[in-house]
């Protein structure tokens, strides 16, 4: 929607209905406003009894507002048929679409005890994906990358793509060859990753196969319960704590 002002300027606004799992994803923060399903409802309840096609929708935003809600429940079981259950038998669209409203939980959790960043949730190319927003914040990961790549970009950082909490890094010349000095950079911290978490008894920690090129390449994997969103809160908290800026990366990114 666009109106004239003086100056021959417009105000250009725009309405996003963000339904269904989309209401936990990130659209250009600074740039919009997103109405949940829960929001509409509230808005026009009180035109429901005027209309019948306004009436269904409403009540269609209304489960898929109890879809959000006891997502987790839902979960649980999903993970309890050993995952051969379509969700859409309880109204999800897809397994990413339940997955989405449960990261959001975790997220809820994680933005409750850390105050070092935001966690923005949006659709990879093969998962649901959810990492710190920006992905520039200081303490999460420096914004210079790795020092031995001379200026070149190419930062380490954390994700979750689905139930998998992920530590990867960019690679500096995106999707062309990985530079022999990264490859060994990758090698040398999943070592460390290995020996520390086997001493400590942390998270079971698994470890990514990158091919000889690639943008985003994977370093040490953690598989995390988000069915219960509150440890799964606690551990990627515990991970960043000890693997993350503050703690080992620290270390590598200072060299």
């Amino acid at each position: 929607m666009s109106e004239p002002s003086p100056g021959n300027k417009s105000i250009h606004a725009h309405l996003l209905l963000a339904l269904g799992s989309a209401s936990v994803m990130d659209f250009r923060p600074g740039e919009f406003r997103k109405l949940c399903p829960e929001h509409i409802v509230q808005a026009l309840h009180h035109l429901r009894d005027k209309d019948q096609v306004l009436c269904d929708w409403l009540e269609a935003l209304g489960m898929e507002s109890a879809r959000t809600h006891h997502c987790v429940e839902i979960y649980q079981l999903w993970q309890s048929s050993g995952k051969k259950i379509a969700p859409t038998r309880w109204g999800y669209r897809s397994e990413r679409d339940l997955t989405f409203y449960v990261l959001n939980c975790v997220r809820e959790v994680l933005n409750r005890i850390r105050t070092d960043g935001r966690w923005a949730i949006y659709s990879g190319l093969y998962n649901t994906v959810m990492c710190m927003y920006p992905p520039q914040d200081e303490h999460f990961l420096r914004e210079t990358g790795w020092p031995f790549l001379h200026g070149r970009i190419g930062r380490p950082y954390f994700e979750f793509n689905d139930d998998n909490f992920t530590l990867k890094c960019m690679n500096p010349d995106q999707g062309r060859i990985i530079p022999d000095i990264l490859k060994q950079k990758i090698r040398q911290i999943r070592e460390e990753v290995r020996s520390v978490s086997v001493q400590e008894k942390d998270v079971r920690v698994a470890y990514g196969r990158n091919s000889g090129k690639g943008n985003w390449l994977l370093m040490c994997k953690w598989k995390l319960d988000i069915s219960a969103p509150s440890q799964a809160a606690l551990d990627v908290a515990k991970i960043i704590d000890k693997f993350g800026y503050q703690g080992m990366l620290q270390t590598h990114l200072s060299v």
